[in-house]
């Protein structure tokens, strides 16, 4: 499971089990149309779910205590396209949450992100529409939407992450005891030991040089 969607069920007032596989599919041909990745993997982990300041989540069916992504997308809303959209939350009553194939959104020059340029037209945008004001604010993916409207909660299971920074951490720990970190004791004990080495290659150069005057001496006599 994803780190963010993890941050995301802990951040949760209220949340569901994620939906099956079965009701994935079931969905997608009631709509006529494929989830999006990231929309798709959320919702087989948490289908749907309330957050704090005032976001909600839709069930992926509709319950009589719940909207339902299928029919709030099949319904449609007023200033997105027709066709190439899901519709899936709502934030304060007036902030309706969407996802929208980039080929399908189309934004004025002047109002649409730079990076939107960038996109295949097959790319899936994550967004905002505002009912009220007309407002429409788009995001490169779902977690950067969400992350935007929710606050975060840092979590991260047991993974790659935790494993690189445990080894960091042993890694250190060697560095220490074997005096290759620059601030360690040992490190600091090692030019006297330089000193010490260098000290002995003097006493025996000087032993060298005064050997063969000892031998002519010796002849002299």
């Amino acid at each position: 499971m994803a780190n963010w969607i993890v941050g995301l069920r802990k951040a949760a007032v209220e949340s569901r089990p994620g939906a099956s596989e079965e009701a994935l599919t079931r969905v997608e041909a009631l709509v006529g149309l494929s989830l999006p990745v990231e929309l798709r993997t959320l919702y087989a982990q948490m289908d749907g779910g309330s957050f704090e300041p005032d976001v909600a989540l839709y069930a992926l069916e509709q319950a009589p205590d719940a909207a339902g992504v299928a029919e709030a997308t099949r319904k449609g809303l007023k200033g997105l396209p027709a066709r190439g959209v899901w519709r899936f939350g709502l934030r304060g009553g007036g902030d309706h949450l969407f996802a929208a194939q980039h080929s399908t959104l189309k934004l004025p020059p002047e109002t649409a992100p730079g990076w939107m340029k960038e996109l295949p037209a097959e790319a899936w945008l994550y967004g905002r529409k505002n009912t009220d004001t007309g407002e429409l604010e788009v995001f490169k993916s779902l977690q950067a939407l969400l992350w935007h409207l929710i606050p975060p909660v840092e979590s991260e299971d047991y993974g790659e992450n935790t494993l690189a920074k445990a080894m960091n951490a042993v890694t250190d720990a060697l560095k220490t005891l074997s005096g290759s970190d620059p601030g360690s004791p040992a490190m600091k004990k090692k030019p006297k030991r330089r000193a010490a080495k260098a000290k002995t290659s003097k006493v025996k150069a000087k032993a060298k040089k005064a050997a063969p005057k000892k031998k002519a001496a010796k002849k002299r006599r």
